[in-house]
């Protein structure tokens, strides 16, 4: 039975809180569209837009959800900006989390498959990039461009040297400057910044109860083996015992479906309909 439930996701947000660990501080806000081109059940070509937020700050960045930013903030007690006036409430929101250069060196990535967080560690700096002479416009502002190859995608991205920052959406880094667009030779995913603005509050780690660690290349085989699998388009728990599930709660939308949680709000459910296509192939 599927309950309407407004409380305990959020809930839990504000009880780990008091566990989480203050990793920086923001200087800048980055918040970025993350365009998927894919297929539903019909085989018609479909895009899924999320919308997700990084916090830039001199020593380490996290890029998340949109919605856990929003959540933050208000955890934080600070006032959301008007910027966010141009956010689309209803994109359905990205599942997973990237700290840069947290610990120092490497970058923490957290992301769930029922029923649990799954957390791994990788170095940074591990991107090489071969510099282009092609420039764009992105987000007003001039950038220059580069390629690189990782997890068996091909990506072109836009960086702009007026913001002295090496870091980027997801798990791009290490150029002279902000990355404002990346995109997959296949056109697959894109990522593209739409607004960006000064904020300051602190970035921090929050662990669940659920948390689990596990090895990189480990979790992409088994995340993709599962959500590739067509029995997910129907049934994105399709690979749990039904005993396993204690409660599923809704909470609010995202792209016309309801925003789905599972066992006291601590691992939404991926319940799109479309077929997935992960960032990283290996």
């Amino acid at each position: 039975m599927v309950l309407l439930f407004f409380v305990t996701a959020l809930t839990s947000v504000f009880s780990y809180a008091q566990k989480s660990t203050i990793i920086g501080s923001s200087k800048l806000v980055c918040i970025y569209a993350d365009i998927i081109n894919t297929k539903d059940k019909e085989l018609k070509p479909v895009t899924d837009s999320l919308q997700c937020v990084l916090l830039i700050g001199d020593d380490c960045s996290k890029f998340f959800d949109y919605h856990d930013f929003v959540d933050e903030m208000r955890m934080n007690k600070v006032q959301i900006p008007s910027q966010f006036d141009n956010v689309d409430k209803n994109a359905y929101n990205s599942l997973c989390t990237v700290f840069q250069n947290y610990p120092k060196g490497k970058m923490t990535v957290r992301e769930p498959i029922y029923p649990s967080y799954y957390v791994y560690e990788e170095p940074m700096n591990n991107l090489s990039w071969a510099l282009k002479d092609d420039t764009a416009t992105v987000c007003g502002y001039l950038c220059k461009s580069a390629v690189t190859t990782y997890g068996g995608r091909k990506w072109t991205v836009w960086y702009t040297e007026d913001i002295p920052s090496s870091s980027g959406p997801w798990k791009f880094n290490n150029l002279p400057g902000l990355i404002l667009k990346a995109e997959d030779d296949s056109h697959s995913h894109r990522f593209e910044a739409f607004s960006l603005f000064q904020q300051t509050m602190d970035i921090r780690h929050i662990p669940s109860a659920v948390d689990q660690n596990i090895s990189r290349n480990k979790f992409i085989s088994y995340r993709n083996k599962i959500k590739t699998d067509i029995k997910n388009l129907d049934d994105p728990l399709y690979f749990i015992p039904k005993n396993a599930i204690k409660n599923r709660y809704i909470s609010g939308m995202a792209q016309n479906k309801p925003r789905i949680f599972v066992n006291d709000g601590f691992v939404e459910i991926d319940d799109t309909g479309h077929y997935y296509i992960p960032l990283e192939l290996k």
